[in-house]
């Protein structure tokens, strides 16, 4: 996954951490456990150290998208950052958690001795989840840095989400070890935890499940509609609609094998040259390269472009000569009138 997504790569130490840890637990001892996994973690960490080094001297930490990337230590802002995660991970419950151990470990002596054993409470309380705690600090904390600048949602609260969920199952340990009571109590907090996000997890992942099918019947018209040698117009703002221009592409041309594609861009100012970078990515094939427009077999505009596409092609374009399909469901920004215009001759 470290291959695929940079956010899987800062989870390398903690996982280096983890293998340790579970030989500890079987050995009893730190140093064996060390000597025995000594392969795995240094692996790990000399692959996470690879990533790095090729994402930060190869790839770039500021990318086009403006948004994101990291530019500078904003402490401020990696704190946000880790409030949003710790809001999404449920952090209340771990709370709720600790508050139960402390509680069961002194069955309310705590309220009576007052701060003459807080030292004592630490230990007891926190010494079975300190490694558990440095897992969760080992995630967190870099996902904080790496989502300081545009802020976390979404799918990547992963693998972020993870630190916390771990952390919950192990404080569930700890608390099944003393009180079964209290430990029912514990997995109520987290059924109430769970219930309370299913309505908008349900919600997002349907208008995605939708989004997912409309793309897959677009493309599946588009391929249909034309033939390999078909002139094919890509309408697009390359600000809003970034990935979708330069995939919608890769996908008709592997998978689809249509080569003869053609980018029209409306954008109000070229961001970040985002406008030059698609149209270079097309090989600076757009509607101006097309001598006979009559010529174009089809043509897709993406959401919220059609008014504009319209007027701005009078000139040439007869849509009695094209059959018209509309394709709903594209929620970009959870939009939900948000939807494709296919054009395909007659």
């Amino acid at each position: 996954m470290s291959l695929c997504k940079e956010s899987f790569i800062l989870m390398l130490p903690a996982i280096a951490l983890l293998v340790v840890w579970l030989h500890q637990k079987e050995l009893c001892s730190w140093k064996q456990a060390i000597q025995k996994s000594f392969f795995v973690w240094i692996a790990l960490l000399l692959i996470c150290l690879g990533e790095l080094l090729f994402v930060k001297f190869f790839l770039g930490t500021t990318p086009d998208i403006g948004y994101a990337g990291i530019s500078g230590f904003n402490p401020t802002a990696i704190w946000d950052a880790i409030q949003s995660l710790t809001s999404n991970g449920s952090g209340w419950i771990i709370l709720a958690g600790l508050g139960i151990l402390i509680f069961q470990t002194y069955e309310g002596k705590f309220f009576t001795l007052g701060h003459t054993i807080s030292w004592e409470m630490v230990r007891k309380v926190f010494s079975p989840l300190m490694i558990p705690f440095i897992l969760l600090g080992l995630i967190v904390i870099p996902q904080g840095v790496l989502y300081a600048k545009s802020g976390i949602d979404q799918r990547y609260l992963l693998p972020g989400i993870i630190a916390y969920s771990f952390f919950i199952i192990c404080l569930d340990s700890q608390v099944k070890l003393h009180s079964k009571k209290l430990r029912h109590l514990l997995l109520i907090l987290m059924t109430i935890s769970l219930s309370l996000k299913l309505h908008p997890v349900w919600s997002a992942a349907r208008i995605f499940a939708l989004e997912g099918f409309s793309t897959n019947r677009l493309l599946s018209t588009v391929i249909a509609k034309t033939t390999p040698t078909d002139s094919i117009l890509i309408v697009t703002n390359p600000v809003a609609y970034y990935e979708w221009s330069y995939s919608i592409k890769k996908y008709l041309i592997y998978v689809g094998d249509r080569h003869n594609l053609y980018v029209l861009t409306f954008e109000q100012r070229d961001v970040n040259n985002f406008g030059r970078n698609l149209r270079e990515f097309y090989g600076d094939s757009t509607l101006a390269k097309i001598e006979d427009r009559q010529s174009i077999q089809c043509i897709v505009v993406f959401p919220s472009l059609n008014n504009a596409f319209l007027r701005n092609t009078s000139d040439w374009f007869n849509s009695q000569q094209y059959q018209e399909s509309v394709f709903g469901n594209f929620n970009r920004n959870l939009n939900p009138d948000s939807k494709m215009n296919v054009y395909c001759k007659k």
